[in-house]
């Protein structure tokens, strides 16, 4: 649990969002799974839950912005 807090501040911080969508999931691996999600109003499926849309690729550019930008903080 206090990863998940942790994680929690780190991402609303780091992706300046007040909005966290915090998933758990257990479907074929037999192991706590959870997804810690910044959240915008903005989003393509604001306000239903992210897996309702089909997601889009991170282009090369911002994928690695937010491969360094997280990298910076461990």
């Amino acid at each position: 649990m206090k990863e998940i807090v942790l994680c929690s501040k780190f991402m609303k911080k780091k992706f300046k969002t007040s909005i966290l969508n915090i998933e758990k999931i257990r479907n074929i691996v037999p192991q706590l799974h959870i997804h810690i999600i910044a959240r915008s109003k903005k989003d393509p499926s604001w306000p239903l839950f992210v897996w309702v849309i089909k997601g889009k690729p991170y282009s090369k550019n911002l994928l690695l912005n937010r491969i360094l930008k997280l990298k910076k903080l461990v």
